[in-house]
């Protein structure tokens, strides 16, 4: 269409048809600059959709990230729950009329069981990557919000929960010192010539004392580790739902 005009163009000026000749140039320029309208809205085009399909995917690797994490917390709150009642129990029978040293005894060398939930090692690969980039700024205010809430939660509830099983492995670490039994690591077998020479000396005020306290710190140890667990649980699936509903709108 340009060379077009072009030629209209050259044959008015040949011609000394001045008006005619600025009128085709004028329609050149036009379509010149339409083209490049065209053009820019075409690469603005492109752009917009380029940065929706990074937002897009995104989305679908936060929610597979909270997916994940939502198993590991399920499996983790089911472990510590059972874990509740059984320590539950053991503290009934300590707290009974009839239980004696030998009760204690029992219970520690045969039924306590030492194992603890470890933290939630939560997936924040692709939320770090966001917060990192400047990419976040991709998402509207009502899912940063959540987004930022339940990544700096996690963190704090990490550091928490290590920091309450460090002092719960303190605890058992001291009692395991004084009293060999099976199942804790790094305890002399339970059975052993110099574990019988413990058991056969040990102070029982002592003894009482060490191991309720034990189960107690655990007990404590294990609410706290449900609390805010159970927390995170609600707070993820709350932001995996309007994660979900989001991308059904892109």
């Amino acid at each position: 269409m340009i060379n077009f005009l072009k030629k209209i163009r050259e044959n008015a000026l040949k011609k000394k048809k001045l008006k005619r000749y600025f009128s085709y140039a004028i329609g050149e320029i036009i379509l010149v600059v339409t083209g490049i309208l065209i053009a820019l809205q075409l690469n603005n085009w492109n752009e917009r959709r380029k940065l929706e399909n990074r937002k897009e995917l995104y989305v679908q690797l936060i929610i597979s990230d909270l997916q994940s994490d939502l198993k590991d917390l399920e499996t983790k709150i089911s472990f510590a729950k059972q874990d509740s009642i059984k320590l539950s129990q053991l503290k009934n029978r300590i707290s009974s009329s009839e239980a004696t040293v030998d009760t204690l005894i029992n219970i520690y060398r045969t039924d306590f069981n030492p194992r603890i939930a470890s933290a939630v090692d939560y997936n924040t690969t692709t939320i770090d990557a966001l917060e990192a980039s400047g990419d976040i700024n991709l998402f509207p205010p009502e899912i940063i919000a959540p987004l930022t809430n339940l990544q700096k939660r996690r963190r704090a509830d990490f550091e928490y929960a290590v920091q309450n099983l460090e002092q719960y492995k303190l605890s058992i670490n001291m009692v395991v010192k004084k009293f060999p039994a099976q199942g804790f690591h790094g305890s002399m077998a339970a059975s052993s010539p110099m574990a019988k020479k413990v058991w056969d000396n040990i102070d029982e005020a002592d003894f009482i004392s060490d191991i309720n306290g034990l189960i107690t710190t655990k007990f404590i140890t294990v609410q706290l580790y449900l609390t805010s667990t159970r927390i995170i649980e609600k707070k993820t699936k709350d932001v995996l739902e309007q994660l979900k509903l989001f991308s059904k709108n892109l």
